[in-house]
């Protein structure tokens, strides 16, 4: 049966219907038309070879691929048109595309989509905003095509990235805070943020604190009125400017000794060490240290504090130093 069917194609010398020698042979769609009626004389033809080219059997035919490249079956080409199963809704068309597709990337495209992939998602679990998103993915590609990240896991390069961007905008987020939601090595971050500060050239992000920022979180996570919070975020304006007179580090410990004594202050809130140490991460020792230091260099008397004998505006205006 095969055999007289094959006799038949090749014995189509001229149409049917308008009796046109005009015949042409659409390897495409597996037919043989007449050009002048469009009358297919013969359909369904299967193409025994993958030649690769325009017109099979044609030496001087245009190559549309090399005729051994992976995912090419009998020449067919997974293109934009209906002709070759571009809109194949079936599992076989949906594989095929998906495979002709990764066959047009490289291995270095695939590795760095999957690291701004990684930066994305942990920037979303973090809920940062679309800017935040499109400076990491932008700032990955920019050191990927550096090559200095080799041997770093993607969830450490996506930490550093987003802590660094993080600390250029402002914005606070402490490093445990960002690790925790893709569980990379904290020691490797760090590293990793200490390199990108000295490749842009901009250390002493990494040592700049944002009392603002700082205050607004831990006073928001205690409860306290919007207030409340603007008293505090004013008292750390002068006290800051003590610990840069006297060269004191002014690390979390002393935000939260601000915020003790921005409490103490005032009677409409009250929280105790406990809670605050809690809150900020350190140790009750660490709170009552940072306070003592406080109120000797601000020369504040800790018994009249206590007994609220002082305000916020009194210690900013330095009207307890005339007592």
């Amino acid at each position: 049966m095969r055999e007289t069917w094959d006799e038949e194609v090749e014995h189509i010398i001229k149409c049917t219907e308008c009796l046109s020698r005009n015949i042409d042979n659409d390897t495409d769609k597996g037919e043989i038309y007449c050009k002048d009626c469009g009358l297919v004389l013969a359909d369904e033809m299967l193409e025994e070879t993958t030649h690769g080219k325009t017109k099979g059997g044609d030496f001087f035919a245009e190559r549309t691929h090399e005729a051994t490249k992976v995912s090419y079956t009998l020449g067919s080409v997974i293109g934009t048109r209906n002709v070759d199963g571009s809109f194949d809704r079936s599992r076989i068309g949906r594989r095929l595309r998906h495979w002709d597709k990764r066959t047009k990337i490289s291995n270095e495209q695939k590795n760095e989509l999957r690291g701004i992939t990684a930066v994305k998602m942990l920037a979303a679990n973090l809920g940062c905003s679309e800017s935040i998103k499109e400076q990491g993915s932008a700032m990955y590609k920019q050191l990927y095509k550096l090559q200095w990240m080799r041997g770093i896991s993607l969830d450490v390069r996506a930490a550093a990235i987003l802590f660094w961007l993080f600390k250029e905008n402002g914005i606070n987020r402490k490093m445990h805070e960002i690790i925790a939601h893709n569980g990379a090595h904290p020691r490797q971050t760090t590293k990793l943020v200490r390199k990108l500060a000295s490749h842009y050239r901009k250390p002493w992000l990494l040592s700049e604190r944002n009392f603002e920022g700082d205050i607004n979180k831990w006073c928001s996570e205690l409860q306290i009125d919007a207030s409340d919070i603007a008293e505090t975020i004013k008292l750390s304006v002068p006290i800051e400017q003590m610990g840069e007179e006297k060269c004191l580090s002014m690390n979390s410990g002393y935000v939260a000794a601000i915020i003790y004594i921005a409490i103490l202050c005032r009677d409409t809130s009250y929280r105790t060490q406990r809670d605050l140490s809690r809150i900020c991460g350190i140790t009750e020792v660490t709170l009552r240290t940072n306070y003592k230091t406080i109120c000797k260099e601000m020369g504040i008397d800790k018994d009249n504090l206590k007994d609220g004998y002082y305000t916020v505006d009194d210690i900013v205006s330095g009207a307890y130093r005339n007592e």
